[in-house]
Formats: C-alpha cells, sequence, structure tokens
C-alpha cells in the first residue's frame, strides 16, 4: 500500500491515516503585513512516526511503533495526535475468527 501513494496503518485498533500530512507538509503563513518569528517548529508529528505510515502503510504497526524508542512524554504526545487528528476508525473484529 506505500506504493499507492497512501500513509495509514493500524495502531492499537485505531486506524489512522497520515496521507494529507505526508504528501503536503504542514505550513504556516502570516497575516497580510505581519511578519513569522524567527525559527518556528511545525513539524508536530516525529519524523519516525511518519517514516512509519509512509514506508509500512496498511499494516498493523503497533509493535514496530512502541519499539521506535521514544521516551515516554515524546510517547504520549504522538499517541495524542494520533487519536486526535488522523483517527479515521477503529479495526472491527466481529466477522473474524478470533472473534
Amino acid at each position: 500500500m506505500a506504493n499507492t501513494g497512501y500513509s495509514l496503518g493500524i495502531y492499537i485498533g485505531m486506524i489512522c491515516d497520515l496521507t494529507s500530512y505526508v504528501n503536503y507538509r504542514p505550513a504556516i503563513e502570516a497575516p497580510t503585513g505581519e511578519q513569522l518569528p524567527g525559527v518556528i517548529d511545525i513539524e508536530f508529528t516525529d519524523s519516525s512516526v511518519v517514516n512509519l505510515f509512509k514506508y509500512k502503510s496498511g499494516q498493523d504497526l503497533t509493535k514496530d511503533f512502541d519499539s521506535l524508542g521514544l521516551d515516554s512524554a515524546t510517547l504520549d504526545s504522538q499517541q495524542t495526535c494520533l487519536r486526535n487528528l488522523f483517527l479515521n476508525d477503529m479495526v472491527d473484529n466481529r466477522n473474524s475468527p478470533q472473534c
């Protein structure tokens, strides 16, 4: 699925879609007549997380995500970001053999 241009995957049962974030990186623009302050960090998603969704799209990324070695504060913020900004749906196992 990574070759299709989509960047989505499953993390702890959540289907997250980072396609827009990957294809159209975040940008900011100052209001007319104003200037932006010096250096502004607009990358709110850790690059290792983005790369997981970009290069392993269509897979369950839970084990890979949890083994990235992110500190607990970063891990929490990335999980919150996935849930609040990129959550598309939840995995439905009702008709699977595991149910």
